[in-house]
């Protein structure tokens, strides 16, 4: 069993949700704030042109009517009853189309993940497509979807390129103490819990890590570097 950091925290039952993998938070607050945080963003911001490979997808869903209908009916297969209709706040911020869908996919993927002091400090969504799609996945034409290769393979070509963004200097712009920063003072002391916890050491960051803690982003030159 894979177990995620965070889950050993006091979760209210209503909010508690079993994930296969630990790929999301086990308490479902988390991924709602994370979810609101990205959609607020971009209902707010000026609207953006899609990057080159999300343009691709779009023309990949409107140019093939089989998923063109899968990609319609998933978001309209989402139950509107509690709690997938509404975030914790009570606000209605999931996203409820496939044109919603590519403008928040623009935004994530133009950035590396970011660190967020969540509810209870019990996680964050790491893997950030797997949180936009979480809902989806379960309904019938989002299962249907999600197995299909040419789906897949589309998946595949957006995460290869994030790759090539990760790898770039601007994505370094997270490795730094501000609040949204991994070295910033929760997101460090929480990265060395995790890091020390194995063999129950009390390492700190740069003893465990080759780093330059006096040079700018610890010395790392891209989110992968």
């Amino acid at each position: 069993m894979v177990h995620q950091h965070g889950d050993e925290h006091d979760i209210p039952e209503e909010h508690r949700v079993h994930r296969h993998g630990g790929w999301l938070p086990a308490d479902h607050r988390v991924q709602h704030e994370w979810l609101k945080t990205q959609i607020e963003h971009v209902d707010k911001a000026p609207k953006k042109e899609l990057i080159p490979v999300l343009q691709e997808f779009k023309q990949f869903i409107e140019s093939n009517p089989r998923i063109y209908m899968y990609f319609n009916q998933m978001w309209e297969e989402i139950p509107l009853k509690k709690p997938y209709n509404k975030d914790p706040t009570g606000a209605k911020r999931q996203i409820r189309d496939y044109r919603h869908m590519l403008a928040v996919l623009n935004h994530i993927f133009t950035q590396a993940p970011q660190w967020t002091d969540a509810a209870f400090g019990v996680g964050m969504v790491g893997v950030p497509m797997v949180g936009i799609f979480d809902y989806v996945m379960a309904t019938p034409s989002g299962h249907a979807a999600f197995l299909d290769p040419e789906v897949n393979k589309m998946m595949k070509k957006i995460l290869n390129e994030w790759g090539k963004f990760l790898k770039s200097p601007k994505s370094a712009e997270v490795l730094a103490s501000h609040k949204q920063g991994w070295f910033s003072e929760h997101g460090i002391k929480d990265l060395m819990e995790v890091a020390n916890a194995p063999l129950k050491t009390s390492h700190r960051f740069e003893d465990m890590y080759v780093c330059d803690p006096s040079a700018k982003h610890y010395g790392f030159t891209s989110w992968d570097g």
